[in-house]
């Protein structure tokens, strides 16, 4: 009988540690597809206008404003994962926030991305609108916006910059 309830035991504790090992990889799964994708239209902005609405004011590059995503996500997943604690995130947080493109990112999407269905996701979410908020009451940024350097625009296609972008990608979409 005492057997009969080790080996359930057993069987029952192996069966929770999969089902969490599961919804974590289903997790970083859904997360590595979205920075494929966010990662292409970095890589060529064409595929921004998927997306919708311009993310950015008109006179800022959208690049810039999927790079502060990818930061919060890194930082988000691995606070999830408590490979860093409350301490370092605000460190991190704080350094972002003296650039102007940070700031400007969180306040326009801070409260949307504060609506999420985790509680652990909304208390990280929470700790970066904390430290948005001092920062914006300590001053401006001391950083600010720093348009890009080159004259060829990523989107015309006679520059050698989007012409080795062309040549080094994958080919999705596949050209016939």
């Amino acid at each position: 009988m005492a057997a009969g309830i080790v080996t359930l035991f057993v069987a029952a504790t192996s069966t929770l540690i999969q089902r969490k090992q599961m919804s974590h990889e289903r997790l970083w799964l859904q997360r590595e597809y979205t920075t494929n994708i966010v990662q292409m239209a970095m890589d060529d902005p064409v595929y921004a206008q998927c997306w919708g609405p311009r993310v950015t004011p008109p006179d800022m590059d959208e690049r810039l404003f999927y790079y502060v995503n990818m930061m919060l996500t890194v930082w988000s997943y691995a606070w999830e994962q408590r490979q860093i604690g409350d301490q370092q995130v605000r460190a991190y947080i704080r350094a972002s926030f003296e650039s102007e493109v940070s700031r400007e990112y969180w306040r326009i999407f801070g409260a949307w991305r504060s609506h999420s269905r985790r509680r652990r996701e909304r208390a990280f979410y929470q700790m970066i609108a904390d430290e948005y908020r001092r920062a914006v009451e300590s001053g401006p940024p001391s950083r600010s916006y720093e348009p890009p350097m080159n004259l060829a625009t990523p989107l015309d296609p006679k520059s050698s910059r989007a012409k080795r972008r062309r040549s080094k990608s994958s080919g999705w979409p596949r050209q016939p």
